[in-house]
């Protein structure tokens, strides 16, 4: 996962809405109006068994220390479309340690390594870059301050790390509450299993899952948020609990490449979704 060279370099542009916009499709993400999970509704019954059922559920995403994966992303955020072909190499792990690299038609856009205190993300285009905390990059990118850590569980499957603080039975969902999210779980191939959350902000459902892991993930914002967040990312070469190397999450800021703010980078995706 070491990062390419970004290639020759053109003049840079005015505005660096492009790549800006490619990241945030790292995240979280949705395609053309994908249809939602819908919550069951009915009669509700306490379900005393709930955590333990929980605990069972998430076993394995709970036991997720090191997370490796390519995302292949697509949706929409505001009124604008995530360009198509874009592929994401993502690494984290428990430390909180991040790195994500962003290529299409065989470029590298951007990267993003380091950890929930300090990361940087380096625009290749652009020849720009910025250092910040890294859930405060991604809030700048997608309004949620999604750190490496939450980034970890959610594409592993859990939403959360958090145990059971309650549980209910609506139909045939189990609803669980913890201390920073509420999941449904649904029975599926006799087993039960996170298929929707809404955890800091988001609704991440899990469409599909392919060797125990998510394969599909959609994620809305909450209703009336702005920007509109309508993500989806398809998941493959899932690999959990591989070490990756410490140098993966270092970055080398190219030389002559200039730094811009948070606010800089604010600036930038909003003009792109003018």
């Amino acid at each position: 996962m070491n990062a390419a060279d970004a290639g020759s370099r053109g003049p840079r542009r005015a505005r660096p809405a492009i790549s800006a916009w490619v990241l945030v499709a790292v995240l979280v993400l949705s395609g053309c109006a994908a249809r939602r999970f819908t919550l069951a509704t009915g009669s509700r019954s306490a379900a005393p068994e709930g955590a333990a059922i929980w605990r069972d559920a998430t076993r394995a995403c709970q036991s997720a220390r090191v997370y490796s994966s390519t995302l292949r992303p697509g949706g929409r955020i505001g009124g604008d479309r995530i360009p198509a072909g874009l592929s994401v190499a993502a690494g984290l792990d428990e430390a909180g340690r991040i790195r994500l690299e962003g290529r299409a038609l065989g470029r590298l856009l951007f990267t993003l390594a380091g950890s929930t205190e300090r990361a940087v993300l380096v625009l290749h285009r652009e020849q720009e870059f910025v250092v910040d905390r890294a859930e405060r990059i991604v809030e700048a990118l997608l309004g949620v301050a999604f750190d490496p850590a939450r980034l970890l569980v959610v594409l592993a499957g859990c939403a959360t790390a958090a145990g059971a603080t309650g549980a209910s039975l609506v139909g045939d969902v189990l609803e669980i509450v913890t201390g920073d999210a509420r999941v449904y779980l649904e029975r599926q191939q006799d087993q039960w299993r996170p298929r929707l959350a809404f955890t800091a902000g988001m609704q991440v459902d899990y469409a599909a899952r392919q060797g125990g892991w998510p394969s599909d993930v959609r994620i809305w914002g909450e209703a009336g948020a702005d920007p509109r967040v309508e993500l989806r990312v398809r998941i493959d070469t899932v690999l959990v609990n591989a070490a990756i190397p410490d140098q993966a999450f270092a970055i080398d800021v190219p030389a002559g490449a200039r730094e811009i703010s948070l606010d800089d980078l604010r600036r930038a995706v909003r003009e792109g979704r003018r």
